[in-house]
């Protein structure tokens, strides 16, 4: 007869209980980012890109294998890969450009 082992907890699983207490802060109590956390070098409100800021499709995964595909195939995916890529970019240069336009003009 077999006997399945009891959980430490009941309902929640032992890897659980372990990557509760992983947290590391970034910022004190008051908001303030605490010294020695890396900052964007870009803009001073971070890296942040919002949904709707983002292309409206973003396709699967970024490594394509060219196994199993035609060269028109394995082309094409690349090329969308690649526009989506640059929308991305787009996208997050444009959201620093604007937030250097709000700067400058409620001076």
């Amino acid at each position: 007869m077999h006997q399945v082992p009891k959980d430490p907890q009941p309902g929640v699983h032992p890897k659980a209980t372990m990557s509760l207490n992983a947290s590391s802060f970034v910022a004190n109590e008051r908001g303030h980012i605490l010294p020695g956390i890396p900052k964007s070098k870009r803009s001073p409100f971070g890296e942040f890109v919002g949904t709707w800021d983002l292309p409206k499709k973003i396709p699967g995964p970024y490594h394509v294998h060219p196994m199993g595909r035609t060269e028109k195939n394995f082309n094409a995916l690349c090329s969308q890969r690649d526009q989506t890529i640059q929308e991305m970019e787009k996208a997050r240069v444009y959201a620093k450009e604007e937030s250097f336009v709000h700067r400058t003009s409620d001076k």
